[in-house]
């Protein structure tokens, strides 16, 4: 999928889910590990206890926009 995306020069868009399962205080080290290691935006998602469930859905719908 990965390659599909660069290909077509679209931007790369990595949504790490289940962040209910890390503790809130390593949230940010496992974004910032997988930004290094897959590039593009990374955003955290969980949809059991609703963290960045609003910031997610604006950055995508800002996405739409551009």
């Amino acid at each position: 999928m990965r390659e599909w995306v660069q290909a077509y020069n679209l931007p790369i868009i990595t949504v790490v889910t289940k962040v209910d399962c890390i503790k809130r205080s390593d949230i940010q080290r496992v974004v910032n590990k997988v930004k290094k290691d897959f590039g593009g935006d990374v955003l955290p998602f969980s949809s059991e206890d609703r963290f960045y469930c609003e910031k997610t859905i604006e950055y995508l719908i800002n996405l739409t926009k551009e």
